[in-house]
């Protein structure tokens, strides 16, 4: 597929989100992931339904596939599961093709993060208790003192931040709007 295409699918949707968009999947490309963006073709509201993926070779001629919050929005829902299972059939043909040993899917559902009953998981999905994106947005008031936006966070995550100052990681403000330093 045309990196266009995938552009203009995305542009259809009201609530496309950045981690299915080419610009991630190149991004993600600097690290060893190779993206792999997905249509199929259908009938009804919306022409085409699709899905942003990405692999990573392992060992012995493996890999293991990622899907971050797709298929966009709630677009199975809206269109229903039966319209997007020649998507999931694609995705477990490719799956196959490149011998992942697994794919960890990750939708952009509230109510599949939550576990809800409502939601039918395609193909044979699982639940997983480990995930990679945050299920949530969580707002943090700058307004308070660093010592009290620490005390609001996790143990864990306060011994990080400490550990990657002691390390010497340092965040700062970049005036170039191109790329951002860290």
């Amino acid at each position: 597929m045309k990196p266009s295409e995938w552009d203009e699918f995305l542009k259809q949707l009201p609530n496309a989100h950045i981690l299915q968009s080419r610009e991630w999947g190149e991004f993600k490309a600097g690290f060893g992931w190779k993206p792999v963006y997905l249509l199929v073709s259908q009938s009804g509201k919306y022409p085409n339904i699709g899905v942003p993926g990405s692999l990573k070779r392992l060992p012995f001629g493996f890999s293991m596939g990622y899907i971050a919050k797709g298929p966009p929005g709630e677009l199975c829902m809206e269109v229903g599961p039966q319209a997007c299972k020649p998507l999931w059939l694609e995705v477990d043909q490719i799956s196959r093709r490149e011998h992942a040993v697994f794919l960890k899917w990750e939708p952009d559902m509230w109510e599949l993060a939550q576990g809800s009953n409502t939601v039918q998981i395609p193909l044979g999905f699982r639940f997983s208790p480990q995930s990679i994106q945050p299920k949530q947005t969580i707002l943090v008031d700058l307004r308070q003192t660093e010592p009290e936006i620490l005390d609001r966070m996790k143990q864990k995550t306060r011994y990080n931040i400490r550990l990657a100052q002691k390390k010497g990681v340092t965040v700062a403000p970049c005036e170039d709007s191109t790329r951002s330093t860290a």
